[in-house]
């Protein structure tokens, strides 16, 4: 069955041992027996067991199990479309890592992340620069087919910072004294050294 479908009705049928011409029911003779399998809904294979008495009649009765297989069902997808804390799939740059924050529909998946689409691991990758990153992902469930592979692309574009240059005076005929500027909008208290510019005057 597929996994989530109710059970077909278990069945057995007998037959003559292989090889040996006298065994097998005669005429309308039968044997009576009941079909159960071991318990379980997961996706995987499990014991089929006929059982009965061993001396019936005239016969001696052997039981041979089966196999019973719940397949993996079709169901599961995967949506990746925020940046994790924050709203989309483009942010301004903080200086924190940014990643997708992935979902699988079917619980107890497992997510899968690639930065080619061929090879994946369960790490999420982080981008902290400035720039367009591809990410793939997938989600993996026992009970379920894999999910169809999921491209998205985070962007995490500049961040806006403003240089405003100092006011400054001197006397008439004096030189002109050193030019500054500060430097505001900075995130994740990075340093104003890597902001590069020039002060002059008209």
């Amino acid at each position: 069955k597929i996994y989530g479908d109710a059970d077909p009705e278990l069945t057995a049928a007998t037959r003559a041992i292989e090889g040996n011409s006298n065994s097998g029911l005669i005429g309308s003779d039968a044997v009576v027996y009941t079909v159960s399998r071991a318990t379980g809904e997961d996706a995987g294979e499990y014991v089929i067991t006929a059982v009965g008495d061993t001396t019936q009649g005239n016969y001696s009765v052997t039981y041979v199990p089966a196999t019973f297989t719940i397949a993996a069902a079709d169901g599961n997808v995967v949506i990746a479309d925020n940046i994790a804390g924050a709203e989309g799939l483009t942010k301004a740059y903080d200086g924190l890592p940014a990643a997708i924050e992935a979902e699988a529909a079917r619980p107890g998946s497992t997510l899968l992340y690639s930065l080619d689409g061929v090879n994946f691991t369960t790490e999420n990758p982080e981008f902290y620069n400035v720039g367009s990153y591809d990410v793939y992902v997938k989600a993996t469930n026992p009970n379920y087919n894999d999910t169809p592979i999921v491209r998205t692309t985070l962007t995490v574009n500049p961040a806006a910072v403003t240089v405003t240059a100092s006011n400054a005076t001197k006397v008439a005929g004096a030189a002109d004294p050193a030019f500054t500027a500060t430097v505001s909008g900075l995130v994740n208290g990075e340093s104003a050294d890597l902001i590069s510019y020039t002060v002059s005057r008209a």
